[in-house]
């Protein structure tokens, strides 16, 4: 274990949503680097299977499953009783705007507040963020998305409900950094992937009717591999004098939506897709915009302009801050990570 924060590696670190894709592999991670006192809060409903085989590795680690609903007052404080660091994964993924909102945001409030009146000495926060925050039609084409890029105020024509409750749950955080000078750290991961995540991502197209539309094109996919988005999140719990700093975590050698695709659709088996390049996604994106309005909102609007630029109008990503103030690599190289993926997917689709 690397003793750069003594006092946040000694004690008792937090890792909510930790029976989730990404919050298992943040966990196995503390565990790995040497810190023994982690507490795992997880929905009573969550299935623990995964978690339970990783804690098990560890039987001289004072780990612990605690179970619990962030939306519950009491749940927050019992989880935050006695912590020096969180490492906060847990947020609402799917449902209604509403129940997102309130799995997010809502539960983060009531988080922030039970720190603030059993756990006011805490000494690190890592804040798992999200690349769907930012407001990528403002870059000129292929300009690179960094930690001052701007973040996105057209909610409306986004029609992104997680990007807004991330967005929404960031900003929570920020203000309570700022009120109660707590010590915040944020990460921002991309696309999150690997075996048992999420098997093809948005930005690479749309399944629809039987088909996919391919719409990414030649656009890189911001990927970072789950173990080591993991291990970076381990980096910004650990490293001192960071606090305030937000970090884009992206992995090396990114494909394109297309090279993706191509090993996507060779593991899968039976995806048939159809190419709509750029500008033709644009026009459609125009014209059923047009069609709503002439149906005076009978016709559902499928897509936007903006919507559509925000996505697929090519953009690049920037690692670099993380590199040089973490110390942070991903350990497990692209091709790797690429074969380990779709090793996963051909596995689970009975092609091997």
């Amino acid at each position: 274990m690397q003793e750069d924060f003594p006092t946040v590696q000694a004690g008792t670190i937090l890792v909510t949503g930790a029976s989730g894709f990404l919050g298992t592999k943040v966990v196995e991670c503390l565990l790995e680097a040497g810190f023994e006192r982690v507490r795992c809060l997880v929905r009573a409903s969550s299935d623990t299977a995964s978690l339970m085989s990783i804690v098990g590795r560890f039987p001289d680690s004072k780990w612990e499953i605690v179970k619990g609903n962030l939306q519950s007052h009491e749940d927050c404080q019992k989880a935050v009783q006695g912590i020096a660091g969180l490492v906060h994964c847990a947020a609402g993924m799917r449902g209604s705007l509403v129940s997102m909102f309130a799995d997010s945001v809502v539960t983060s409030r009531n988080l922030l507040e039970a720190i603030l009146a059993t756990a006011p000495d805490i000494q690190r926060i890592v804040h798992v963020s999200s690349f769907a925050i930012y407001q990528t039609t403002s870059l000129k084409r292929n300009q690179p998305v960094t930690e001052e890029s701007p973040l996105e105020t057209h909610h409306r024509e986004r029609n992104d409900p997680y990007g807004y409750v991330k967005l929404k749950q960031e900003q929570l955080f920020r203000k309570y950094a700022r009120r109660e000078g707590l010590p915040l750290v944020i990460v921002r991961p991309g696309v999150i992937f690997g075996p048992g995540g999420t098997e093809i991502s948005y930005r690479v197209g749309t399944k629809m009717l039987g088909m996919f539309l391919h719409q990414g094109g030649s656009n890189q996919i911001p990927l970072t591999y789950v173990d080591n988005c993991a291990g970076a999140i381990v980096l910004a719990l650990t490293r001192p004098g960071i606090e305030g700093e937000t970090f884009n975590i992206h992995d090396d050698d990114l494909p394109t939506a297309a090279e993706f695709l191509k090993r996507y659709k060779a593991a899968k088996g039976g995806v048939r897709s159809i190419p709509v390049p750029y500008p033709l996604m644009l026009l459609l994106s125009h014209m059923a915009v047009g069609a709503t309005r002439l149906s005076r909102g009978q016709f559902p609007v499928l897509f936007n302009p903006y919507a559509t630029s925000s996505v697929w109008r090519g953009t690049t990503f920037d690692n670099s801050k993380a590199k040089r103030m973490l110390g942070w690599k991903p350990r497990i190289p692209m091709a790797q990570a690429l074969d380990e993926h779709f090793a996963y997917i051909r596995r689970n689709s009975g092609r091997e």
